[in-house]
């Protein structure tokens, strides 16, 4: 039995502001300037806080996956070229093996196609119900590429448990409030570590992948790689 640890990063779109939040301006609001500046603020908010993680705002510009120690089994990157101003996947140690794409509607058919096709494949996350899974389904249907897929069922209402394993889930034991735990707290928790002694940045640092991924594609790609391995450590911990 295969299993994947998967991660996306978002980022808002072109059209990002049409589907912004009805901010509304506080009552005792009158003088113009001071309305025009709280909903700039609000504007400027929505989109660094709040479109990266809507469906409706946001675009998917990059899914990894990394197998837990499988033979034949190399850490897959799809990636939009809108992500990256060049890159240099030669100079990213081990054997990852990279797709481009120039829409992220044949990025999303790539990756849906191989979650489909993996009978025998468990794929776990952290957020993986309430971000990663939604956010992929939801621009999917963005793009017409799917009316349905397998792993949901017909109301659309709950994931195939056995094919999905969500370790922020797993954690919260259905206490409300108490999946609000990050990974790298659960990996020190459980005391697993990252073989290089330093903890990767896409778990402490998530909101700058993006911009290192441009910066400095290898060693952003081996910190995306290394974060699913921890992943995937978690996971089994907890039952995965």
């Amino acid at each position: 039995m295969s299993k994947l640890a998967i991660s996306i990063q978002t980022t808002p779109h072109d059209r990002a502001m049409d589907f912004i939040y009805d901010y509304k301006v506080p009552g005792n609001y009158k003088d113009q300037d001071k309305i025009d500046a709280y909903l700039q603020k609000k504007r400027e908010e929505f989109l660094e806080n709040k479109a990266p993680f809507d469906a409706l705002a946001a675009e998917i510009v990059m899914v990894s996956l990394v197998a837990q120690d499988e033979p034949g089994k190399t850490p897959h990157h799809f990636i939009l070229n809108s992500a990256v101003d060049g890159c240099a996947t030669d100079e990213v140690e081990g054997p990852s093996t990279f797709s481009f794409f120039q829409e992220e509607k044949d990025l999303l058919v790539a990756v849906l196609d191989l979650l489909r096709a993996g009978a025998m494949t468990k794929v776990t996350s952290h957020n993986l119900h309430k971000f990663v899974l939604p956010m992929l389904l939801r621009r999917a249907w963005r793009a017409n590429i799917i009316n349905g897929v397998s792993f949901i069922t017909p109301d659309g209402r709950y994931y195939d448990q056995w094919k999905f394993f969500d370790t922020m889930n797993a954690w919260s034991l259905g206490i409300t409030g108490d999946e609000f735990v990050s990974l790298e707290k659960l990996a020190n928790h459980l005391r697993i570590f990252a073989l290089s002694g330093e903890t990767p940045k896409a778990m402490t640092e998530p909101e700058t992948t993006l911009d290192r991924l441009k910066s400095n594609f290898a060693e952003t790609v081996e910190d995306i790689e290394e974060m699913l391995k921890i992943q995937l450590l978690v996971a089994e911990r907890i039952g995965f």
